[in-house]
């Protein structure tokens, strides 16, 4: 019976790609093939209690994170839920705590071991400000804040070039610490790597403006979303600058970009299942179709374009039956966009995130590309997903089988991980050595890694035989784990 409706399912899928001619038609396939892309996502490691887990893990990490200089965030695919545990890098921000910028600092000008900023807005590009020295209390990274400060119409500014100097020579020495791998600086991240994980990690400030969110509050929304309740909760997130201004301004050595990354990953925390999974389709779109014409159209572009069609269509059309077509309203507006070289940024409206990204060719490629997509009913698939159709349609049972154990490896690798920050922090005073003894006697990581390896098929006790050392097994499990997980 099971196959049966796979095969059903499936031949509705081929169907809708020919793309039928009678409109009911249309529909009822575009339906069908809605619930078979869903259904299909599930066993591929995105399903919604999947995706609810990472989101949780992740969470639960950064309280682990216990720094005297900063709050960490994980933002990105990995904070969203969206991405498997090695697919991508990690996505960190640092918001430094002992430095805030504000509209109207005078207001906390009393507040002890914080270096004050005001924001300065008049002559910046939208969505960026200037940082006006009002007192230097703080000690961000042990940087000297005087030293980085540039005159400007005999007002003293932070300049965020040299912020961003001065934190790449900070990781270099922390990485010389730590043995972990850095990376060229990208834009105002400072990447690194540990084993196979990749890390981008930006430095920023606290941000009390007050504006962007005031007028993102009031935008009226006919379709109810984001929720009345959510919208309150957004405005009690902060803001925060980022060392990078607008590429080509006159002062973009001294510009800050104005981010509400928190409240964004706060609505991506609050979609429904179906909205997820449009949005991992379009983030698909973007890399493996769109990427190879414009390295500019990142996830970030397909971020707010879907944000924005939430707030158009609202959360009751994202349901599973819809699902393509929600996908199409998308690339619609992504063309658009394109076609007007302009896509309002979703919580700063007044700054176009295509503000000189794309030349003309790559404007026509694009939306030669996004027509294709549109007029030949070629829903972008990755190819995980597409060799999941055929899977599903030959033999659905073994899809459903590879589905539930590579779930069960990526959540015993998120928990492993967990064990280890969990030990780590009972036994802090401990040297990394006697950690690592602590951890090799802990029953829960031992039956954690052993069932890893019993469901991966990697034993670990022949290698050690045929002589390997521990930190080759250790790379060699990774290696495996790797592939699985990306």
């Amino acid at each position: 019976m099971e196959k049966s409706r796979g095969n059903t399912h499936v031949c509705s899928y081929m169907k809708f790609m020919a793309r039928p001619s009678n409109q009911a038609d249309k529909d009822f396939m575009a339906m069908e093939c809605s619930l078979y892309i869903s259904d299909l996502m599930d066993h591929l490691g995105y399903s919604y209690e999947m995706i609810r887990y990472r989101q949780q893990t992740y969470s639960y990490y950064d309280r682990f994170e216990r720094c005297s200089i900063h709050t960490r965030v994980t933002t990105g695919g990995k904070g969203e839920g969206t991405n498997f545990y090695y697919e991508s890098d990690i996505d960190y921000i640092h918001i430094v705590k002992d430095a805030l910028c504000a509209q109207n600092p005078k207001k906390l000008i009393h507040k002890k071991n914080i270096s004050l900023f005001k924001m300065d807005i008049q002559a910046t590009t939208p969505g960026t400000t200037k940082l006006k020295l009002i007192k230097s209390d703080g000690d961000p990274y042990k940087i000297p804040i005087m030293a980085l400060l540039i005159l400007d119409n005999g007002e003293r500014y932070l300049s965020s070039d040299l912020f961003t100097h001065e934190i790449k020579k900070y990781v270099h020495e922390w990485r010389l610490r730590n043995e972990i791998k850095i990376h060229p600086t990208r834009g105002p991240s400072t990447p690194t790597s540990l084993g196979n994980l990749n890390i981008d990690n930006v430095r920023c400030f606290r941000c009390l403006y007050h504006k962007h969110l005031q007028a993102w509050a009031s935008r009226r929304r006919p379709r109810g979303w984001p929720s009345r309740e959510h919208v309150h909760d957004i405005c009690d997130i902060n803001g925060h600058v980022v060392p990078v201004g607008l590429k080509g301004s006159p002062t973009q050595y001294l510009e800050w970009r104005i981010s509400y990354t928190p409240a964004e990953l706060y609505l991506m925390k609050n979609l429904n299942e179906t909205q997820l999974k449009v949005y991992i389709i379009l983030k698909n779109k973007s890399k493996s179709v769109l990427k190879p014409t414009s390295d500019d159209i990142t996830s970030y572009i397909m971020k707010n374009i879907f944000l924005w069609q939430c707030e158009t269509l609202g959360m009751d059309i994202f349901a599973k039956h819809t699902l393509t077509a929600t996908i199409e309203d998308c690339l619609r507006y992504l063309k658009r966009s394109v076609e007007n070289n302009c896509l309002h940024s979703y919580m700063i409206p007044e700054r176009n995130l295509l503000d000189g990204k794309l030349n003309i060719n790559q404007r026509r490629q694009l939306i030669s590309l996004i027509n294709d997509s549109l007029e030949l009913g070629n829903i972008p698939l990755s190819y995980m997903l597409r060799a999941g159709v055929r899977v599903m349609f030959d033999a659905p049972d073994v899809l459903k089988e590879f589905g539930r154990k590579r779930k069960r490896v990526e959540m015993l690798v998120l928990m492993k991980k967990r064990i280890i920050l969990e030990m780590q922090k009972t036994h802090e005073t401990e040297t990394e050595t006697e950690q690592i003894l602590i951890l090799s006697k802990n029953k829960d990581y031992l039956d954690t890694v052993k069932e890893i390896e019993m469901l991966i098929n990697f034993d670990s006790s022949a290698l050690k035989q045929e002589g390997k050392f521990c930190l080759e097994v250790i790379a060699a499990l990774e290696g495996r784990l790797t592939k699985l997980l990306s």
